[in-house]
C-alpha cells in the first residue's frame, strides 16, 4: 500500500518522464523527416497531384494502359489529392512538397488531441495528454506514415475532429455541433472511402446515447457531403465501374452481398498482422476491458466509438492491409491514455495481478515502439530524386520511359514515365502470362517505349543480376550499370525520341 508520500513522488515524477518520452520521440520524428524511404503510392498518388495540377483532372501516366487511368482516375482519395495538388502549387514538384501535408495532418492531429483532453476537465489532463501524444506517436506505423505522402494520417485528423465535435453533442447538448460532426465525416470520405467508418462511428454512438435528433443532423450533412465523392463520376458510370473492379487488391469476391461479414470476421489478420501494429493492438484492447469496467458510464461513448470503428474498417477495408488502421490511431491513443489515467488513480485498489499486467503490456510496447522507431529513423534513407538524376546522361530528356515507379521524382518534367508495376499488371493480369524479360520488352515494343530502367529488385525477379554493359536483349542493349541503387539501363537500338514535356 502506498503512502500518501509516496503517491505525491510519484506523481511529482510521472510527468517529467513523460515529458522526457515526448521529446525522445520528436527528436526522433525530427531525425526520420529528411529522405525518409520512398512508399510506392507515394509516386501514383502525386503523380496524380501533379496531373490535376497541369492538366485540371486526375490522370496518370504511370499506368497508361491500364484501367483508362491515362484518361481520367473516378476511383481515388479525391480531396488528398487536391490538397497535395495545393501543396505542388505552394512550393513545386518534389517529395517533400506532398510529404509536408501529412506532417501538418499529424502535428494538426496532436494539437487537436491535446485541447480535446484538455477540455474535459479531468484532474491532471496534462498526464492523459501526454500519454495519448506518446501512444500516437510511438505506434511504429503512424510514426512512419506521418512522413507519407499517403492519405490515412489526413484521414485520421478528419476522423478525429468529427468525434470531437460529437462530444461536444454528448456533453454539451450543442445538437448544432451534430451537423458539423457529420460534415467532417463526410468530409472523410472524400480523402479516402474508408472514412465511411466514421459515419457508422458516428451513427452508433448517438443512438447508443438516444440522440435522436442529432443523429438526423448527423447523418443529414454526412451523407450530403461524403455524396460530392461522385460528382466527376456523373457521365463517367462506365469508367468508375471499370476502374472499380481493377482495383489490384479487389476479387470477385469482395463483390458478394456477405462480403462485409466475411472481411469483418477476418479483421484479426490487419490488427495482428505484424509487429508494427500488434503490441499497439494488445495495448488498446487490454486498455478497452479495463476502461469499460472502470470509467463512469458517461464515458462509455469512447469504447462503443472505438468498437464501432474497429468493425466498420473490418466491413469496409477489403485488403488487409496494417495502414489503413492509422486511422483508429487517435480514438485508440485516446482511450489508452484515458484507462491508463484510470489505472493511475485506481492503482492502490486494484489488484496486484491486474497492475503488473498493465506496467507489462505498457513496458513492451514502450520497448518494441523505441526499437521499431529508432530504425525507421535512420535506416532505409534515400535521396531519390538525385538518384534519378543519374540517369539523364544515358536517356534523352523527352523519352517514354519504361521505369520503377519512384522514378517520377523528379523525372516527371523530362520523361513520360511508365511505371513497372503497371506492365507488371497488364502481363499478369490482363495478358495472362509470366512477369518475365521477354513479356517485359514484348510489352515495351507494343507501348513503343525505347527505354527501360530496372532497379535492383526487378533485376533480381529477372535474373539480370549480372548483365553488363553492352549484353543484348531482342532491340534492347544495356548502355549503363549504376550502382548504389543497383540499376540498368536499357534502350532499344535506333530508338528515337517521340515524346515532348507535358
Amino acid at each position: 500500500m502506498e503512502s500518501p508520500g509516496t503517491a505525491d513522488l510519484l506523481q511529482q515524477r510521472l510527468r517529467p518522464l513523460l515529458t522526457t518520452a515526448l521529446l525522445i520521440w520528436g527528436i526522433l520524428l525530427t531525425v526520420s523527416i529528411p529522405c525518409q524511404r520512398v512508399h510506392g503510392d507515394e509516386a501514383w498518388l502525386g503523380e496524380q497531384a501533379y496531373f490535376l495540377r497541369h492538366d485540371g483532372i486526375i490522370r496518370s501516366e504511370l499506368f497508361r494502359g491500364y484501367a483508362s487511368q491515362d484518361e481520367r482516375i473516378l476511383v481515388t482519395h479525391k480531396l488528398f489529392i487536391l490538397a497535395g495538388t495545393a501543396m505542388v502549387a505552394l512550393f513545386g514538384w518534389g517529395l517533400w512538397p506532398l510529404r509536408l501535408l501529412s506532417l501538418l495532418a499529424g502535428v494538426a492531429t496532436i494539437l487537436l488531441l491535446i485541447g480535446h483532453v484538455r477540455r474535459r476537465g479531468d484532474p491532471d489532463t496534462a498526464l492523459q495528454w501526454r500519454l495519448a501524444v506518446i501512444v500516437l506517436l510511438a505506434s511504429p506505423l503512424y510514426f512512419k506514415f506521418i512522413n507519407l505522402y499517403r492519405p490515412e494520417v489526413m484521414l485520421a485528423a478528419c476522423g478525429f475532429l468529427s468525434f470531437h465535435c460529437m462530444t461536444l453533442v454528448l456533453q454539451d447538448h450543442r445538437r448544432h455541433y451534430a451537423f458539423i460532426a457529420g460534415a467532417v465525416a463526410g468530409v472523410s470520405v472524400l480523402v479516402h472511402l474508408n472514412g465511411l467508418m466514421y459515419i457508422f462511428a458516428g451513427l452508433v454512438v448517438l443512438l447508443y446515447v438516444r440522440q435522436f435528433r442529432a443523429t438526423g443532423y448527423f447523418m443529414a450533412s454526412a451523407l450530403a457531403l461524403s455524396a460530392l465523392y461522385f460528382v466527376d463520376v456523373i457521365g463517367h458510370w462506365d469508367l468508375f465501374v471499370r476502374q472499380l473492379v481493377c482495383v489490384p487488391s479487389l476479387t470477385a469476391e469482395d463483390f458478394r452481398w456477405d462480403a462485409p461479414f466475411w472481411r469483418l470476421i477476418n479483421e484479426h489478420k490487419r490488427l495482428f498482422r505484424k509487429p508494427e501494429i500488434i503490441f499497439t493492438s494488445v495495448l488498446f484492447f487490454v486498455s478497452l476491458f479495463y476502461h469499460w469496467c472502470q470509467a463512469p458510464r458517461d464515458r462509455r461513448y469512447l469504447p462503443v466509438y472505438a468498437v464501432a470503428l474497429i468493425v466498420a474498417l473490418g466491413a469496409i477495408g477489403q485488403a488487409k492491409t496494417t495502414p489503413y488502421a492509422i486511422a483508429l490511431f487517435p480514438i485508440l491513443a485516446l482511450l489508452i491514455a484515458e484507462s491508463g489515467w484510470l489505472w493511475w488513480q485506481n492503482r492502490r485498489r486494484t489488484r496486484p495481478i491486474i497492475s503488473w499486467l498493465v506496467v507489462a503490456v505498457w513496458s513492451v510496447f514502450v520497448l518494441h515502439s523505441l526499437v521499431a522507431d529508432i530504425v525507421i529513423a535512420t535506416t532505409g534513407k534515400r535521396r531519390v530524386a538525385i538518384e534519378n538524376r543519374q540517369i539523364e546522361s544515358y536517356i534523352e530528356t523527352g523519352t517514354d520511359v519504361l521505369a520503377p515507379i519512384d522514378f517520377v521524382f523528379d523525372e516527371i518534367d523530362r520523361y513520360r514515365v511508365r511505371a513497372l508495376t503497371a506492365a507488371e499488371l497488364v502481363i499478369t493480369s490482363v495478358k495472362s502470362r509470366p512477369y518475365d524479360l521477354d513479356n517485359l520488352i514484348a510489352y515495351a515494343n507494343e507501348q513503343s517505349i525505347p527505354a527501360i530502367v530496372l532497379d535492383e529488385e526487378n533485376l533480381a525477379r529477372l535474373r539480370l543480376e549480372d548483365v553488363a554493359v553492352g549484353w543484348k536483349k531482342g532491340d534492347f542493349e544495356v548502355v549503363a550499370r549504376l550502382k548504389d541503387p543497383e540499376r540498368a539501363v536499357l534502350k532499344k537500338t535506333g530508338a528515337t525520341v517521340r515524346w515532348t514535356a507535358y
